[in-house]
């Protein structure tokens, strides 16, 4: 028995038949780290009112505790383009799970950890090209998350929530308990038909599981979504994202969702009704979880996996880990990491986090303007200058994605194809190229690695993972051969009993877990698929 990768695959069926004959010079395309035309204005807090949530609970249980009504504030952060006159695209950010206290108790924290305004780099570059760009604050939804159902109608609800304040802004009326100054600041300012999401770990899911939310809601406004990209997502609802330009991307050295859940995602996301529009996957070497969010990098908080690429794991540094000095985090486990002659791991951000101040008093963390100060708090800073390998890596990816598919930059579609690999360039700008000791350690070009899924009409399938299709020949009339593949099924877990050997020795491989909590549902310890 032999399993044909479904990464190979992609490689075969996603060739766009419409692509021109050659990429553009590498030199010549415009590099998503630079900065635009305008400046980046910064509102914090930007609170636009409260919402009621609830989340069923997965179990059938009565809605008690974590599963009862709560009102939370609809507010986070949000950078405007200064000066532009016209109606700018809405880009939404989504954090993921973290803690949410830098002092107190959940979930009345004394000090919010205000995890939203770990973006503020990507914020700040795309509204200096003319995006209103809003971090949705989540912090007050971590307490609240079942041991199956993980918070994700409690997130898509926030975000609808969010949305709905937003265009009420851009008309120029908000809801009471909202900052007078909304709709002033935004009346007449957005273009609600250009709307793009990125979410990170369990808001990657959750923006991945909006798409079809918004897409079948039956009361309520629904919004006119152009792109969306989940980062080190989390798979608990297993969507197939559909209808949209949609985007994961991951780090190969995750350490915290290490089994890459976003491939997943990717993978259901190619045929889907064939879907009209684009899905990609970029997987960045190198990179972990936490440090595409400035405030969770600080914390010091991505696991450590005993991976020679990844550096060592705790027990191998001596017992030493992350330590908390002066009020700073100073991660001595990252540290020892980047020192391994054999790691390859993307160094975190640039510069200090300032982080709560001693004595703060307010009940959020809004008081606190030196942390909000880019001059001493430069994990904020959009300037790539100020920024370590991992966030110049991903800023490159999701700024391209976005101007390309909310925005309609054209030029920036050769980093999201895989036409520069293919070209023997990288699928970055030079300006994004890692300049870590350990990330030289390794050419740029290997840094990314992009599967490209065309729209269903600019490709050809010659091969197609599904029941429908045979795997002994292909959509050419050519007849598949191959030989050298050990058997997938392992001897002991998974399926028993071990299933015979195809006639070719070719069959398909399915990624998708039986159960995505199998201890949970007491379904065992086999491993989350079937097949190694």
């Amino acid at each position: 028995m032999a399993a044909l990768s479904l990464l190979g695959v992609v490689v075969l069926a996603s060739t766009a038949s419409g692509a021109p004959s050659g990429p553009p010079k590498y030199s010549e395309l415009p590099d998503p780290l630079a900065e635009g035309h305008y400046v980046p204005k910064e509102v914090n807090p930007a609170v636009f009112g409260e919402t009621t949530l609830q989340e069923p609970n997965s179990k059938g249980g009565p809605a008690t505790g974590a599963n009862s009504s709560i009102t939370v504030p609809v507010r986070g952060s949000m950078w405007l383009p200064e000066g532009d006159p016209n109606k700018s695209p809405l880009l939404m950010f989504v954090h993921g799970n973290h803690g949410e206290c830098d002092s107190g108790t959940a979930p009345a924290c004394t000090i919010y950890k205000r995890n939203d305004e770990g973006y503020a780099y990507m914020a700040q570059n795309l509204a200096s090209w003319g995006y209103t760009v809003v971090s949705l604050d989540q912090d007050e939804l971590m307490s609240r998350q079942d041991s199956l159902g993980k918070g994700m109608h409690a997130r898509r609800l926030l975000i609808i929530a969010m949305l709905d304040k937003l265009k009420e802004a851009s008309e120029g009326t908000v809801a009471t308990g909202a900052n007078p100054e909304m709709a002033t600041l935004l009346n007449g300012k957005l273009d609600m038909t250009r709307i793009g999401l990125m979410g990170h770990s369990r808001g990657g899911d959750a923006v991945a599981s909006f798409v079809l939310y918004n897409q079948t809601l039956p009361v309520g406004e629904r919004f006119p979504l152009r792109a969306v990209v989940s980062i080190a997502p989390v798979d608990y609802e297993r969507h197939a994202p559909y209808g949209v330009p949609y985007m994961t991307v991951f780090g190969s050295c995750d350490g915290d969702v290490s089994n890459l859940q976003g491939a997943r995602l990717y993978e259901r996301s190619q045929y889907t009704n064939e879907n009209p529009y684009p899905s990609f996957q970029v997987v960045q070497v190198g990179g972990n979880h936490d440090a595409y969010n400035t405030v969770w990098q600080a914390d010091g908080d991505d696991s450590s996996q005993k991976d020679a690429a990844c550096g060592p794991d705790a027990k191998e540094s001596k017992g030493q880990v992350p330590t908390e000095k002066n009020g700073f985090v100073e991660n001595v486990l990252g540290k020892l990491n980047t020192e391994d002659p054999n790691n390859i791991r993307l160094s975190g951000e640039a510069g200090p986090h300032f982080e709560a101040v001693e004595g703060e008093t307010k009940p959020y963390r809004w008081g606190n303007t030196e942390k909000l100060n880019p001059l001493v708090n430069t994990r904020m800073s959009g300037d790539p200058a100020l920024m370590g390998d991992q966030e110049k890596l991903g800023l490159a990816t999701v700024a391209a994605f976005f101007r390309r598919y909310v925005g309609g930059e054209g030029a920036f579609e050769p980093y999201l194809t895989g036409e520069l690999a293919a070209e023997g360039k990288p699928s970055i700008p030079m300006s994004a190229c890692p300049t870590s000791d350990a990330g030289k350690r390794i050419p740029c070009i290997d840094r990314v690695a992009d599967s490209y899924t065309a729209p269903a009409d600019e490709r050809l399938d010659v091969l197609r993972p599904d029941t429908e299709h045979p795997t002994t020949l292909d959509a050419l009339g050519t007849k598949i051969e191959a030989s050298g593949f050990a058997n997938p099924y392992p001897k002991s877990g998974g399926i028993q009993p071990r299933p015979a050997t195809t006639a070719n020795g070719i069959d398909w491989c399915d990624p998708d877990p039986k159960q995505q909590e199998p201890a949970q549902l007491k379904e065992g310890e086999f491993p989350t698929a079937a097949k190694s």
